[in-house]
């Protein structure tokens, strides 16, 4: 969701909040499993510059 593109962070905020509304009962389903931590992949992104 783009702040920009939303037009404000209050549309922003409500636009992402229902997304996961939507999503939620779906992610609720899946059951965690032990996993090392070598598979853990972080990623990061900048817009500021």
């Amino acid at each position: 969701v783009n702040i920009q593109e939303a037009g404000g962070i209050r549309k922003t905020v409500e636009t992402a909040a229902a997304a996961v509304r939507e999503i939620l009962p779906r992610a609720n389903e899946a059951r965690r499993t032990r996993q090392p931590i070598s598979e853990l992949t972080l990623a990061t992104n900048c817009g500021g510059s």
